[in-house]
């Protein structure tokens, strides 16, 4: 299985739960939540499953941990990388080694590393950066 963005994985996780013969209320009582909201926002792409609910949520559905685990992470990743790369009004593709790294650099940069990071992308590259 490729890499999932947080809406392909809620879709995923929907068909599980469904294949589990669950509705999003039922998976809410049985990972201890009280409204159906929770599991509504996972599968509607817009919250990831907290790394506390991991085990649980995948054991309850029918997939290892490890797999939920290394799905949540990747979705992660890819909703990571594409807020970065908008700030530099540049498209945000994972088979794209080069803008994968630079986005990267710039998550894990200094303020001061920023600013130098800033300078060589608008002079340089030619990529405005916008606030």
């Amino acid at each position: 299985m490729g890499i999932m963005n947080q809406k392909q994985l809620g879709r995923f996780l929907r068909k599980k739960r469904e294949a589990a013969g669950l509705t999003q209320g039922g998976l809410s009582k049985k990972l201890g939540f009280s409204s159906s909201q929770f599991v509504s926002n996972i599968e509607r792409g817009v919250a990831v499953i907290p790394a506390s609910r991991v085990n649980d949520y995948a054991g309850i559905i029918g997939v290892t941990a490890d797999e939920l685990s290394r799905l949540v992470s990747d979705a992660s990743s890819d909703k990571a990388l594409k807020r970065a790369a908008t700030k530099f009004n540049v498209s945000a593709r994972q088979d794209d080694p080069f803008i994968e790294a630079f986005i990267c650099a710039w998550q894990t940069a200094s303020e001061e590393d920023k600013a130098c990071i800033k300078k060589v992308a608008e002079r340089v590259l030619d990529i405005e950066y916008t606030d």
